[in-house]
């Protein structure tokens, strides 16, 4: 063997080696930052005592996470959407608990919102609980981890409520700056939102445009203005979409990665609006 090709051997091993202790050091770190994804599912089976005002308009908060947990954005959104209940008068609760999905407790509210809630986080029954909320007229929406991979095994919701499968965001770099556009700009939701803006996030992409689904687009981003790397929609990527679900509504938003995303007066036109829109009765 040359001392040539020895080199280039010795170089392969330190390299193969370093990507080992980067890989291994990624997986301790994930490993202490979310260790509920090397965990079993948590279900919860006592519902919780809800302290709810007396208003003409409920909303309920779901933040849980038998999945990726967003430390930043949870708190985020739970502030945003407490402000916005106080400035419209609704009355709102906030949980984690997977128990609070019962024919009783649900009947409280107009409008159910997942907060980035991650992961196998309902039992059969619970699921079928919100199946009969928002079939029977009940309003959802949906934040930004809401619609990621770790909802694959509920089939109504990843069909019925999402209506596209995520497949990835990019990772170099994970967050970029977009150029959006709005569309159906009579829509309510999005009536008070500019043509054209520009927001910094973490872009997911899908398998499909929900426009196939029936949904009613709301906002889409241009792949031109940031590189989607492997995951590229092509010319129609949308971002926010509505539509009924049986008598209910339902919103999902895509946008609500970082914690800068909640402080956009844009994004929180939005969602105000979403969550009107979506707890309309029919």
């Amino acid at each position: 063997m040359s001392k040539t090709t020895k080199i280039s051997l010795l170089v392969v091993a330190v390299v193969i080696l370093s990507l080992g202790l980067l890989v291994g050091n990624f997986i301790l770190e994930h490993k202490r930052n979310q260790p509920q994804m090397f965990a079993d599912p948590v279900f919860d089976f006592v519902p919780p005592v809800l302290d709810l005002a007396q208003r003409d308009f409920s909303v309920l908060v779901f933040s849980k996470t038998n999945g990726f947990r967003h430390h930043e954005a949870i708190p985020a959104a739970k502030q945003l959407l407490a402000a916005i209940a106080e400035q419209q008068q609704w009355a709102i609760a906030f949980t984690e608990n997977g128990a609070v999905f019962n024919a009783e407790q649900l009947a409280r509210f107009d409008v159910v919102v997942w907060n980035n809630a991650t992961g196998p986080a309902l039992t059969l029954d619970q699921q079928r609980a919100f199946e009969n909320f928002i079939v029977g007229g009940g309003g959802y929406v949906g934040i930004h981890a809401a619609g990621d991979g770790s909802h694959k095994s509920w089939d109504w919701y990843a069909n019925e409520v999402i209506r596209s499968q995520f497949t990835m965001h990019p990772m170099w770099p994970q967050i970029q700056q977009g150029n959006l556009h709005t569309e159906a700009i009579q829509h309510p939701i999005i009536r008070e939102l500019p043509a054209q803006w520009v927001l910094q996030d973490e872009w997911y992409s899908f398998e499909s445009s929900v426009r196939t689904a029936g949904s009613q687009v709301l906002l889409t981003i241009d792949e031109k203005s940031y590189d989607p790397n492997f995951w590229a929609m092509g010319d129609d990527h949308p971002l926010v979409w509505a539509h009924d679900v049986g008598a209910g509504r339902a919103v999902y938003s895509a946008p609500g990665h970082l914690e800068s995303v909640y402080q956009d007066k844009r994004y929180q036109s939005l969602i105000t609006e979403a969550i009107g829109w979506a707890g309309q009765k029919p």
